[in-house]
């Protein structure tokens, strides 16, 4: 079977790449649209470590005298009597878990496909290899369909969580708590459900649902865990409700009750570490899209430019940098007006700066002289 195939045809000609140029600048504006809607977005993000920065520390020996839906925050031992367990591949005896998280892998193919321009001639070369993935990529839509056949995945994966728990004496809605600071877990014989089949086994912690070979083959199942700990010391934020900890509700819909196996210092520290991680995230993607885009409004230039034999792919560079510079301009003021006390700032600084420097160039008026 042929992992490997090339496929050559007449490449478009001037009309037709102008004419697909031209229909690309109406999804280089969608493109810019994305953009800006994720940017503002990201930048307008709950920044969840404010809520252990902001709540009110109770202590969990004891009630809380906090008044209901007040946000509070409080450590002391995370625990619940209830046992969670993926029992269709786990026993796990006398571990106990307030959460367990299966992540399923198999072992699929997956299409590569480069087009380029050899002369007159376009090529386009398809390549396959298989790889462990979690999301199988949809084996119909291949060049080679009846050779590169992915199956679907048999098992899926999914948490398994505690209702109920506490923090010292405080109850809290375990069910509804997002579980910061989990660790893997690896699987042992011992943890190991056997199948009737005898198609379970262990490699480095790692449950293969395989066909008893030395080498996966397409079709096989990887499955990793991770754990968060039960009865150990933690933390916990979220709302007092006169009874337990809550979920408490922020902006119109949202809802947050977290947890952490470490000091409240320690899980305000991973919040804001998570929070910057996924929000310059947002703002690279954003301004990848952005400049994406103007390249498509600009695409026919461009076309026309890589027509133009003495200026080919240097003037498509010059122009592209002009677009990343425009991106660039056009990300950062949309970036200061979502955050607006960050364009104050510069603003006062820019002022402030520009005063400093008109009083120090300023010279003295030279003495007359009788």
């Amino acid at each position: 079977m042929a992992d490997h195939f090339e496929v050559v045809s007449d490449a478009p000609g001037f009309g037709s790449r102008l004419l697909n140029s031209i229909k690309g600048i109406l999804v280089g504006f969608v493109f810019m649209i994305a953009a800006f809607g994720l940017l503002w977005w990201g930048e307008g993000r709950q920044n969840l470590a404010e809520f252990v920065k902001k709540g009110t520390l109770i202590l969990s020996t004891q009630p809380a005298t906090v008044a209901p839906g007040t946000l509070v925050k409080t450590t002391g031992r995370l625990r619940s009597n209830e046992e969670v367990n993926d029992d269709k591949y786990l026993n796990l005896g006398a571990q106990k878990f307030l959460k367990l998280r299966r992540e399923v892998e198999m072992y699929a193919w997956k299409e590569d496909k480069k087009t380029e321009k050899r002369g007159d001639k376009e090529v386009t070369t398809y390549d396959y290899r298989k790889e462990w993935t979690r999301m199988p990529s949809d084996s119909s839509r291949f060049y080679d369909a009846a050779g590169h056949v992915n199956p679907k995945m048999s098992e899926e994966g999914t948490s398994f969580q505690v209702k109920t728990a506490s923090i010292g004496a405080l109850a809290f809605e375990a069910d509804a708590t997002d579980f910061h600071g989990s660790k893997d877990l690896a699987v042992t014989e011992t943890l190991l459900k056997k199948d009737a089949a005898n198609q379970r086994q262990l490699s480095n912690g790692a449950i293969y649902i395989a066909n008893g070979v030395s080498t996966p083959e397409v079709g096989d199942l990887r499955l990793t865990y991770s754990y968060f700990p039960n009865d150990v010391d933690g933390s916990a934020v979220g709302d007092w409700d006169g009874q337990k900890i809550v979920p408490h509700r922020y902006r119109a819909t949202e809802t947050y009750l977290g947890a952490y196996p470490g000091s409240l210092e320690e899980f305000q520290a991973r919040l804001q570490s998570e929070h910057t991680l996924m929000t310059w995230i947002i703002r690279i993607a954003s301004f990848l899209l952005l400049w994406a885009g103007l390249n498509m409004i600009l695409g026919p230039i461009l076309m026309i430019m890589d027509s133009i034999p003495i200026v080919g792919g240097a003037g498509r560079f010059v122009i592209s940098l002009f677009t990343g510079a425009v991106a660039f301009v056009l990300w950062l003021l949309t970036l200061l007006l979502a955050n607006l006390w960050l364009a104050l700032v510069i603003v006062g600084v820019l002022v402030v700066g520009l005063m400093i420097y008109a009083k120090i160039s300023k010279k003295p008026a030279a003495a007359s002289t009788a």
